[in-house]
């Protein structure tokens, strides 16, 4: 990691609420992850991802939909676990041969945002087909297409 860099750790506000994501997590999981560098720092889970992704010139995540918005706000994603979206340029899956200067330096399109969003799009549809998602409404998700649309 580049000298200049620090890692801001946020969870995601359920997980805080969530009974077994907390039992998984005591505190020498939190120490553990502050002993990596002097350069950890926990931001508030309340604190808006976006807010926190438009500074960043990377955001890591295990999978989440952070990755589909610092992908649209043109930042590269390393990933540690796996997604539908695995095979998009701009997202590198860890492993001990990353490479984060090339990363760092890689530049997102906005051809490049449109072909993610055509695909983003087309898994949706497929997951929404199959019954894998039951606790969104078509008025969510049309509000979040609309939020990417308005974005670009």
């Amino acid at each position: 990691m580049p000298k200049k860099f620090y890692i801001l750790i946020k969870e995601h506000p359920r997980s805080l609420i969530n009974q077994s994501i907390r039992n998984n997590r005591n505190i020498f999981f939190y120490k553990r992850l502050l002993s990596i560098s002097s350069r950890v720092i926990f931001i508030n889970s309340n604190t808006k991802t976006t807010d926190l992704i438009k500074y960043c010139k990377c955001v890591v995540v295990a999978t989440s939909t952070t990755a589909v918005e610092s992908i649209m706000y043109g930042k590269p994603v390393i990933q540690f676990g796996n997604s539908w979206y695995d095979n998009f340029k701009f997202l590198f899956k860890y492993d001990n041969q990353i490479n984060i200067n090339k990363i760092l330096k890689s530049k997102i399109l906005l051809k490049d945002k449109f072909n993610f969003l055509k695909n983003f799009e087309r898994e949706i549809i497929n997951l929404n087909r199959n019954n894998f998602i039951d606790n969104y409404s078509k008025k969510d998700f049309d509000l979040f297409f609309k939020k990417i649309s308005n974005f670009i």
